[in-house]
């Protein structure tokens, strides 16, 4: 099981809830995904990452998937910005 399958996993929401965080993982995913590298650690930590930021949401409570997905992508980036206006 992958990091990102057990933080749902262990998520504490109805299982509707869940459906809507689940899809919205994947659109946002699907959005990002292109921009990474390749390397199978670099994509597994980014899909971590992005689940997390999910998960925390307070538009978790929220049932629509593409908002949630366009926060985190929000989040995501602005994270990205900070990172490498830091370095």
């Amino acid at each position: 099981m992958t990091n990102v399958h057990q933080l749902f996993a262990r998520a504490v929401y109805d299982p509707n809830s869940l459906k809507v965080l689940g899809h919205a993982f994947e659109r946002a995913w699907a959005n990002m995904s292109g921009a990474l590298g390749e390397r199978p650690s670099d994509v597994e930590a980014a899909r971590t990452v992005l689940a997390k930021v999910i998960l925390n949401l307070p538009s978790s409570e929220s049932d629509d998937a593409e908002h949630i997905a366009a926060t985190a992508l929000d989040v995501m980036a602005s994270g990205y910005r900070n990172s490498t206006a830091v370095g």
